[in-house]
């Protein structure tokens, strides 16, 4: 019995997959983590405006 061969695939076409799939991850993972740090820095502005920083600058004299 003879059977039809399947599409053969070249090594470098799936290389140039694997580059792809790897570097879309890459590009997911960073920007993630510049909204992760974007927000993080809004977090920390917004808490910060919260209060004054007279008690703290009254308690460092305090503390010398």
């Amino acid at each position: 019995m003879f059977t039809e061969p399947r599409n053969v695939v070249h090594l470098h076409t799936i290389s140039h997959w694997i580059c792809q799939v790897i570097q879309r991850a890459h590009e997911d993972v960073s920007e993630d983590m510049r909204l992760v740090w974007v927000k993080a820095h809004d977090i920390t502005h917004r808490y910060l405006d919260t209060f004054t920083l007279g008690p703290v600058v009254s308690a460092l004299r305090i503390i010398q």
